[in-house]
């Protein structure tokens, strides 16, 4: 709590600041008189608050990459970046994002897996089989390459 005294002629104001919640701190003011030797206090009103709103949190949603997977360029940009990292399990998952891209039900029926399986192989947890891989690969319409390094 924190004060200051103000004078005016016969009358002093003391101003005390009190933090009221999120909002900016308000000051009560009471009104000291020197009535015949004794002090004599009474307390004025509040004045009112300011009308500062305050920030708004900031709402954070995880990236989805899945979202920016629309061209064909993209894609396959995507793809090789996560041949690049040289981590099989980035790569499931970066399939697994083309694929929801794309429509997880239409590569389900290219493939012949069920959506459910698919959905499972593609995860960061699955082991699938290569040739899982390369069918869900030829249904998003792209290919693996070597090259020499």
């Amino acid at each position: 709590m924190a004060g200051y005294v103000a004078n005016e002629g016969d009358r002093k104001e003391f101003i005390v600041s009190q933090p009221n919640g999120a909002c900016a701190p308000r000051k009560a003011v009471y009104r000291m008189r020197d009535n015949s030797g004794g002090i004599h206090m009474t307390l004025r009103k509040h004045p009112k608050p300011t009308n500062r709103r305050q920030p708004r949190p900031v709402k954070l949603t995880p990236f989805d990459p899945v979202r920016y997977l629309k061209s064909d360029a993209a894609i396959a940009e995507y793809l090789n970046e996560a041949l690049r990292v040289q981590d099989p399990k980035f790569l499931l998952v970066a399939l697994g994002d083309v694929a929801r891209a794309r429509g997880m039900s239409e590569i389900a029926r290219d493939t012949g897996l069920g959506r459910e399986n698919l959905y499972k192989a593609l995860s960061s947890r699955a082991n699938p089989r290569i040739e899982t891989i390369f069918r869900v690969a030829a249904a998003l319409g792209v290919r693996f390459e070597v090259r020499v390094a």
